[in-house]
């Protein structure tokens, strides 16, 4: 059967421009800030078969998607193929609330110390 989806602000339903591999270009992303699909999914409407298929996101800027495993040969996702792209989520407490208004969900620990009082100097996690 077909899945469907809510449409909201974190989801685009854009036309593929460019399919090589990996690599897809979508151009109606365009304005969206670098990295605004990181961690979200590209779904295929409908392959071959009838199904819907998933992709995840790795990496987004501008328009250009790179995704974890290419399409089957056999079904090449195709030029002009309609697809959504689900945003991706930061993983943060402040991208939980600002962009998903989701806090009550949000599976991370925002208080966790930057730095370990018990270990050598240097130890625990660095903000970059």
């Amino acid at each position: 059967g077909y899945l469907f989806f809510p449409i909201n602000a974190n989801v685009l339903i854009p036309q593929a421009t460019v399919v090589s591999g990996t690599s897809i270009t979508v151009s109606s992303i365009s304005g969206k800030p670098d990295d605004w699909a990181k961690g979200g999914e590209l779904v295929r409407f409908a392959a071959a078969n009838g199904s819907h298929e998933r992709r995840s996101i790795l990496s987004q800027i501008g328009t250009a998607l790179i995704i974890d495993v290419p399409f089957p040969t056999n079904d090449l996702l195709q030029v002009n193929e309609y697809v959504q792209v689900w945003r991706g989520c930061g993983k943060s407490i402040d991208n939980c609330k600002d962009d998903f208004d989701n806090v009550l969900n949000f599976g991370g620990y925002p208080n966790l110390p930057k730095s370990n009082i018990f270990g050598p100097f240097g130890s625990g996690i660095r903000s970059i």
